[in-house]
């Protein structure tokens, strides 16, 4: 959620130019991404059991 708020602060405050918007909505599709990488290869692990 943070940095869903700090993309919205660096559109707002460099006004379209620049990239730091891009780079941080990329970082929380990365964090995204290494949750469900996470969730999975726990799953395979048997560290988590569908109940």
């Amino acid at each position: 959620m943070a940095v869903l708020f700090a993309a919205l602060v660096f559109l707002y405050r460099d006004q379209g130019h620049g990239n730091r918007v891009v780079i941080t909505l990329a970082i929380r599709v990365g964090l995204s991404m290494t949750l469900i990488v996470l969730l999975v290869v726990s799953w395979w692990m048997g560290w988590l059991h569908p109940t």
